[in-house]
């Protein structure tokens, strides 16, 4: 079959050349916000502003693929691990017209509720102004990047991370050189301003998509991730897809959530407090990448094996890649503890704000491999559909953090430094109920996996199966 046999060759080896190209993916991912930031930078702070309301939408599209991707993913590895290239087509054409439906439904409601939002955020009328002339445009990319996630989470179940990173990097190069053509205007090209900037983006990334239309549509060579025509609606496999699907996003939406809290948390001790909060996340956030990226290799490695019956290839795959991520993160936490002060003097040069972020880092440098721990448990456990169990562990840490912050706030205000360490608590209970979840997973190695069973009674009833918690 097309793609990449997982279940085959040294496990150690498979995982460190899949996750280079996916760490790629996810590098490039982030430069498509700081290309638009670096550029409308010149335009002045209230387009900046402006832009940066708008993006911080970008989580909701990466719920939505989350929810339609990991769901993918487990069927579609899976089948590919029995050699079963009959099932993947038929999960990848009901994949396709989800991730198109409710990508649209995304963007419209983006469209018409534009003002509403922008007025959750802003009463400055000319950051607002901004922010809608941008965002107006910007939100087709909830339909396209929606897309361009399930679509790389498809491939990758397949084996073949190539493709979403070369893709990925091409999209990059295209942003970077339309962003300053259509914002500043070149010869007869005019200058949009800040629209210009969200054309950029529409134009590149529908390009990345229109690839993957073709490879889908027309491609002789693509046989496996296809669409087949009539449209037939296969709700039960539907609702199997988003049942694993909805728990990953709601993953999403509450890590964003908890991140609030955080800057709710630190509002009342100024504004150095919350623009050293900013520097430290995006800090720890860049750092996690590489686990991000192991976890997503180890994903697709275990759909394969699983799906194949091959339970000791699971259980080595999760060891190597725990293995792989902590040893990532204890060299990153090193980093980031022998000099703290330095990396967030990197970008900011106020003394208040670099003595706040330094403590930042410090105290939550240490929940650095716990995140890491729980990121390979979490990918290992979707990739088998067991999505419920990872929810209720992230589910539980942001409660836990709610009612640690609570109490500071009641009993120990002020008391800045109680904010970190009770996110730090909150995550060693995620990290706890995480061994939780591994030791499950490892049980349900030798169960039946995902669609096994061709009869549809026996397949409901093997899937409801192994998508519990």
């Amino acid at each position: 079959m097309e793609g990449r046999d997982l279940t085959r060759g040294s496990v150690p080896r498979l995982l460190l050349v899949s996750t280079l190209p996916v760490l790629a993916s996810f590098i490039l991912q982030s430069l498509y916000a700081l290309a638009d930031l670096y550029f409308v930078g010149f335009l002045g702070g209230a387009a900046l502003a402006g832009v940066g309301i708008s993006i911080n939408t970008f989580f909701l599209v990466i719920a939505l693929g989350q929810t339609i991707g990991s769901g993918a993913l487990a069927f579609i590895s899976q089948a590919y691990g029995r050699k079963d290239p009959a099932r993947i087509t038929a999960v990848f054409g009901q994949t396709f017209w989800l991730a198109i439906g409710l990508g649209a439904v995304l963007w419209a409601a983006g469209w018409f509720f534009a003002e509403t939002y922008f007025d959750l955020f802003t009463a400055d009328a000319e950051v607002r102004l901004e922010g809608l002339s941008y965002f107006r445009i910007y939100c087709a990319t909830f339909l396209i990047q929606t897309f361009l996630i399930v679509c790389g989470a498809c491939w990758r179940a397949t084996g073949n991370f190539v493709l979403p990173t070369l893709l990925m990097g091409g999209n990059v190069l295209l942003n970077l050189a339309l962003d300053p053509l259509l914002i500043f205007g070149w010869g007869p090209v005019p200058a949009f301003g800040v629209a210009g900037a969200a054309w950029a983006t529409v134009i590149a990334q529908g390009l990345a998509m229109g690839v993957y239309f073709w490879l889908i549509l027309l491609s002789p060579r693509n046989t496996l991730l296809r669409v087949r025509l009539p449209i037939r609606l296969n709700a039960g496999l539907v609702a199997r897809q988003l049942r694993i699907g909805l728990p990953a996003g709601a993953q999403m939406l509450l890590a964003t959530v908890a991140l609030a809290m955080t800057y709710r948390a630190v509002r009342p001790y100024g504004a150095d407090a919350t623009a050293a909060v900013g520097v430290g996340f995006r800090l720890l956030q860049s750092a996690i990448f590489p686990a991000v990226a192991v976890g997503a290799a180890c994903a697709s490695m275990v759909g394969q094996n699983h799906g194949a019956g091959m339970g000791t290839r699971v259980r080595q795959t999760v060891g190597w890649a725990m293995a792989l991520a902590l040893l990532v993160m204890g060299v990153e936490l090193t980093a980031l503890l022998t000099a703290p002060d330095f990396w967030i003097g990197l970008f900011a040069a106020e003394p208040g704000v670099i003595s706040i972020g330094a403590r930042y880092l410090t105290i939550n440098g240490f929940g650095h491999a716990l995140v890491a721990y729980s990121l390979i448990a979490t990918f290992s456990s979707q990739a088998m559909g067991r999505t419920l169990r990872p929810l209720l562990a992230v589910t539980s840490r942001v409660a836990l953090y709610l009612a640690l912050l609570l109490a500071v706030d009641a009993w120990y205000r002020p008391w800045l430094d109680g904010v970190f360490w009770a996110h730090l608590a909150a995550m060693i209970l995620e990290a706890a109920l995480m061994t939780w979840i591994l030791a499950g997973l490892f049980r349900a190695t030798v169960a039946v996996p995902l669609g096994a069973v061709s009869a549809p009674r026996q397949e409901a009833d093997t899937t409801a199966g192994s998508a519990a918690p």
